[in-house]
């Protein structure tokens, strides 16, 4: 077996540090890379194995292979290999420091190569070590890659609010004022209700009662039309409750005027 380990070794070090093979595809590399750290685990050689992984997306193997330009674009494009990032991200939140695996993960980030997946499991790898102020950078790093409408944006804005509230409760309102505007600003219509209803929450607990009727407000207006029906219901609701049944009337007239019919005669019933 040891005989079969040291065999396997040698042919993983002829194709990953002396690139004695030709490689079309960066991914059928990268697979013989995460190969050999996969060895070295199974073998628990946990820093070579750490090393290997470290080394693999380092930009820094040499591209001068036996095979000219074709295995040196295959080369090159390991540092981009998300295939063995992952590995790294695994390897250092388990093998590595702190800093180290912060180290990966910015260097990921600087790099372009993070995903708003990484960028999430960075952020809560940081709260979780109590690097809070350094969490929220990195979700504004991550928020910078992936802007709406880019699909990470809203798993990125959600977790990111979530994680302020949590930390700071009702401290720091002018911050989360300006997070949730900042979010709101540029989220589309069909996304934006969780952010809306969450903001206004925060308002009635934290802030001002006419603060939080204006985002409810703003939620109506925001929404796509299949939503505002249910906004408006919401809007009134938290109208009456906090001003009375009278404040209600002109949000009812606003809705009547602003739903399609179906919708617009079930709040006429409610208002009659």
């Amino acid at each position: 077996e040891r005989k079969d380990v040291d065999a396997s070794r040698r042919v993983l070090e002829r194709i990953c540090s002396k690139n004695e093979y030709d490689f079309q595809d960066t991914e059928d590399l990268a697979q013989c890379h995460a190969a050999w750290v996969e060895l070295e685990l199974r073998q628990e050689n946990w820093d070579m194995a750490l090393d290997l992984a470290r080394r693999s997306v380092s930009g820094k193997i040499g591209a001068s292979g036996a095979h000219g330009k074709r295995s040196s674009k295959a080369i090159k494009g390991l540092a981009k290999s998300l295939r063995l990032w992952n590995l790294l991200f695994d390897l250092e939140e388990s093998l590595g420091t702190v800093q180290t695996t912060k180290d990966a993960y910015d260097r990921a980030l600087e790099w372009k190569v993070a995903t708003a997946s990484h960028v999430l499991n960075y952020a809560t790898f940081l709260k979780d070590h109590k690097y809070f102020e350094e969490s929220f950078a990195a979700y504004e790093r991550g928020l910078g890659l992936f802007p709406f409408p880019h699909p990470g944006a809203q798993m990125l804005w959600k977790n990111y609010l979530t994680m302020f509230l949590e930390r700071y409760e009702g401290s720091k309102t002018p911050r989360v004022r300006e997070l949730f505007d900042r979010c709101l600003a540029d989220c589309p219509p069909e996304a934006a209700s969780e952010f809306y209803i969450q903001y206004g929450e925060y308002e009635e607990n934290h802030g001002l009662t006419k603060r939080a009727l204006s985002v409810y407000e703003r939620m109506c207006n925001a929404v796509p039309a299949a939503e505002k029906y249910t906004a408006y219901r919401l809007y009134i609701a938290k109208a009456i409750h906090y001003l009375g049944v009278t404040s209600a009337r002109p949000i009812y007239e606003s809705a009547i005027a602003a739903l399609e019919d179906g919708p617009a005669s079930r709040i006429c019933l409610e208002y009659a």
